[in-house]
């Protein structure tokens, strides 16, 4: 059967134009709160919401006249789309982003979002053949379009203020397209038969539910430990895309029992690989290997046998459904009920338990038994040699063991077994024995306490990104990143010496290990978005309590703490991280206008720079550089003469006038770089800051 090219056309735009919004939107929202990558996936929340109330909506006026989703869509257009700004209801930041976004953008991508299935009615309306599943293809072929298209073609090209225009005319665009569809007549060619047997909605609702809270787990997981930036957000979102253009092409690729157990088999790989080397980019890639295996075999289920066309509508909101509720499992109900991100080993649990029922026919119950028994073992011996406690690994070592006895007359026990060492795996903080974990918003904050070098400390994390450590002896000092023999030191003892009181503002809190800097007189105030790691810095370190200077915190975002205090300083020292980096509007050319209008006469910035994978020495240099800054970098690795608990580091120090850094700027250690990289409010590519 042909679809035609209009349907075709309309469906693919269509879903080019929502999947193109959903980064923007949420790059537009980051600023408000703090970078966090929470803002993503509440993001792909709303839209995965958009997208069954799209598909309820095409099913309730699928009988109606065409030209009223006409009239409705193109007065949703012509308002589209608006300024995204928060929607000031106090409560709560996941209400505040949905209630955004459905102000800001709802209407029209609700609209837009039923697109795909109208046409389908419509065309199953003009022809008695079998309704065009292949469609879907082409609408999921425009959404991969769109997500790509994004990060690689329009953020690095196109400022905001123009980005916005070229949705306006996508939507323009849009409403034509349809009004054509809607007009045109079509008697379809080489009918089928309508195919037989009885709907099965429970099927279609849980071979979704699992591909897509995948999604969310893997995007959460791969956003916790670099960055939240479009460019790695729809990394996840375009393997799922990619599963779902490969089953519902016309000749869907299923293989559906190889690709189950390639997931399995891999999922065994990921968890040898996460307990050797966590956060590497093996491990990553391991995981998105893994969760693309998995998609596509439960893609592959949701579209064998499709239901008749008059069913079509239906289909579409069990899909949707099933995504809208892993979005809500992952960012409403899992952060009150785990303390750890456990829901994403939860849901391969899921999908493990589900596996043997349909891939047992390909292998004998011997190889199959012998294979995930091998696996356990293999596991049981690997989880043996790592590092950590003696306690944890034995305990490790006997699940594996028991899984693997039980494999050899259950395989399917293996699998739960392997879910549970998931789980163990996330939270599994190697030599580390964890006081307190708190999760938020923001992220998933662990207090733990661990030996090095016989000396004990206490270290706040988020994943693998250190915040901050003290130690637990009577010798108080500043560790970590902040130790006075590293950059930082350097800089607060050059302010100490060049004031005799001092005014430090610190976006960023950690566990306040810049107030032991502080001297009788001075005056430090900090702004922490996050209010669980004000509590944690307070109850379980002792740093913020020894500090002889004046503490203040104010629980605000950096930038918008700054604008609004009346006072001038010192040192400004910017030390937020979202993820593994600062946050984009921490970085813009109109974020450093407004630390030199904070700045005291002689005062400095002082910049953290440090990531795994981004260049932001070069981001923070081009704007420095366009502004006419004096500026330094330095990067230290701890030596024999620091501290135990001294980590490295990469700091940037600057002056808004020449010679303003004194002394700094004549040490060796400390070197004058150039880039021609600017961001601004308008405009941040992440292209440029890879290294």
């Amino acid at each position: 059967m042909q679809v035609p090219l209009i349907h075709v056309a309309t469906s693919f735009v269509a879903a080019s134009l929502l999947f193109a919004v959903q980064p923007w939107a949420a790059r537009l929202m980051l600023p408000w709160f703090g970078g966090s990558a929470s803002v993503w996936l509440t993001t792909l929340l709303f839209f995965q919401t958009s997208l069954l109330l799209g598909y309820l909506y095409a099913h309730l006026i699928a009988r109606a006249p065409r030209w009223l989703h006409v009239v409705l869509l193109l007065g949703a257009a012509a308002a589209f789309p608006l300024d995204l700004r928060p929607a000031g209801l106090a409560a709560g930041e996941v209400v505040e982003v949905l209630a955004t976004l459905a102000v800001s953008v709802g209407a029209v991508v609700i609209l837009v979002a039923a697109t795909t299935p109208l046409l389908h009615r419509w065309l199953a309306g003009d022809s008695t053949s079998r309704e065009p599943y292949s469609l879907y293809a082409a609408s999921n072929a425009g959404s991969l379009l769109g997500l790509l298209g994004y990060p690689l073609a329009v953020e690095p090209w196109l400022a905001l203020d123009l980005q916005t225009t070229l949705w306006w005319g996508i939507s323009g665009a849009i409403v034509l397209l349809v009004a054509a569809s809607a007009a045109a007549r079509h008697r379809l060619a080489d009918a089928e038969e309508e195919p037989e047997g009885t709907p099965q909605p429970a099927r279609w609702f849980i071979n979704a539910f699992v591909p897509a809270s995948l999604l969310y787990g893997f995007t959460a997981y791969v956003t916790r430990d670099i960055a939240a930036v479009p460019m790695l957000w729809v990394v996840p979102l375009s393997i799922y895309l990619v599963t779902f253009i490969l089953a519902f092409a016309r000749r869907g690729v299923r293989f559906g029992s190889w690709f189950a157990w390639a997931g399995a088999g891999l999922i065994y790989v990921v968890a040898l690989v996460s307990v050797a080397w966590p956060g590497s980019l093996g491990t990553l890639i391991g995981h998105g290997i893994a969760f693309g295996a998995f998609a596509m075999y439960f893609h592959g289920e949701l579209s064998r046998d499709p239901p008749p066309s008059s069913w079509a509508t239906r289909y579409y909101l069990w899909i949707a459904s099933g995504g809208v509720c892993a979005g809500v499992f992952h960012s409403v109900l899992a952060p009150l009920w785990f303390d750890a991100p456990l829901e994403y080993p939860l849901t391969y649990g899921l999908a493990l338990v589900l596996l043997p029922a349909n891939y047992g026919a390909k292998f004998s119950p011997t190889a199959r038994k012998v294979l995930h028994a091998t696996m356990m073992l293999v596991l049981a011996i690997a989880f043996t040699i790592a590092p950590g406690g003696l306690g944890p690994k034995l305990g490790a070592a006997a699940l594996m063991a028991l899984a693997f006895l039980g494999a050899l007359s259950f395989p399917a026990l293996s699998h739960v077994m392997l879910a549970l060492f998931l789980g163990a795996v996330v939270t599994y903080p190697g030599d580390a024995e964890v006081v307190e974990r708190h999760r938020s918003f923001y992220g998933t904050h662990t207090v733990e306490r661990r030996n090095i070098d016989d000396t004990p400390l206490l270290a706040l994390t988020d994943g693998l990104t250190q915040h901050g450590v003290e130690p637990l002896d009577d010798d108080l000092q500043p560790l970590g990143y902040y130790h006075r023999g590293g950059p930082c030191g350097e800089v607060f003892e050059h302010v100490a010496n060049s004031h005799r009181t001092a005014n430090v503002a610190i976006v960023g809190l950690g566990i306040g290990s810049m107030a032991l800097f502080s001297r009788p007189g001075d005056t430090y105030r900090f702004f922490e978005l996050d209010a669980g790691v004000v509590r944690l810095a307070r109850t379980s370190f002792r740093t913020l309590a020894a500090a002889q200077g004046t503490v203040d915190i104010s629980v605000v975002d950096g930038r918008l703490g700054l604008t609004t205090s009346p006072d001038r300083f010192d040192l400004i020292v910017v030390d937020a991280f979202s993820s593994d980096a600062i946050p984009i509007h921490l970085l813009t050319a109109e974020a450093f206008e407004l630390y030199r209008s904070k700045l005291a006469p002689a005062g400095l910035l002082l910049l953290h720079t440090s990531n795994r994978y981004l260049d932001i020495d070069r981001v923070a240099i081009g704007a420095l550089d366009a502004q006419g800054w004096e500026h330094r970098q330095r990067r230290h690795q701890p030596g024999a003469d620091d501290p135990v608990g001294a980590w490295p580091s990469s700091w940037v120090v600057a002056a808004p006038t020449p010679g303003g850094l004194g002394e700094l700027s004549a040490r060796l250690d400390w070197q004058r770089l150039r880039s021609d990289i600017v961001w601004t409010d308008n405009y941040a590519s992440l292209l440029a800051a890879f290294r």
